[in-house]
This record gives C-alpha cells, sequence and structure tokens, in this order.
C-alpha cells in the first residue's frame, strides 16, 4: 500500500524553496543522499557530489535570479511532489518532480524555460 502522508513530502519542499532563495547550498545539499538521483536537462546525476555541482553552477547566478522565484504550483500526493515555479525575467517556467522519503530527496528532475 502508497503512504499517503504527505507531511515530510510538504516539509522537504518548503525547506528547498526557503533554501533556494536564501542561497544556502549546504541546506539544499542536506536534502539529498549519496543514493539520490537527479535528472537534469543535460543528463542524469548520481550521488551528493555530482549533485553539489549542479546547485553550485546555479548558486553562482546572481542572488536576485533566487530572490525572484514564485512558486506557481505544488502539488504533493504521499512521497511524490510537484513545483512549477518561476524567476522573471531570466526563468519563464521550472517544473521538478520529487519522491521524498524520510525528508530527503531519492528522485528530482527538472526542465526549465528560458526567458
Amino acid at each position: 500500500m502508497v503512504n499517503r502522508d504527505s507531511s515530510d513530502t510538504e516539509a522537504a519542499i518548503t525547506r528547498y524553496v526557503e533554501a533556494i532563495k536564501s542561497g544556502d547550498i549546504e541546506a539544499v545539499m542536506n536534502l539529498f543522499t549519496d543514493e539520490s538521483v537527479l535528472f537534469t536537462p543535460d543528463g542524469l546525476l548520481e550521488g551528493l557530489e555530482a549533485i553539489r555541482g549542479n546547485f553550485e553552477v546555479f548558486f553562482n547566478n546572481p542572488p536576485e535570479y533566487r530572490q525572484a522565484i514564485e512558486v506557481i504550483r505544488q502539488d504533493i500526493s504521499g512521497e511524490f511532489a510537484y513545483l512549477l515555479w518561476k524567476s522573471e525575467p531570466s526563468m519563464a517556467l521550472v517544473a521538478e518532480t520529487y519522491v521524498v522519503r524520510n525528508g530527503k530527496f531519492l528522485f528530482n528532475a527538472y526542465a526549465y524555460w528560458a526567458a
């Protein structure tokens, strides 16, 4: 039977958005484990080292980019989550999906459309 308790998932997504906006890469990385996988437009990343590299590139953007993030939609069902956000004028749309277990991202995938 699928666990439909969404509280851990919702808390993880909230921590993620707050950490992204504030530029706290360590808080973002605390949501991943060595077993985590991240699907990006450039390919699959596995483990903390590879995933950190992805976020280091992201955090090299000016702070205004992160601070302009506006969540458009957030859907959560048990350990599954979908997040749709934008950061104008840079990012017209970003779509992310997650699988969260024990408060950590087991799986994350994203696609984006630049403005």
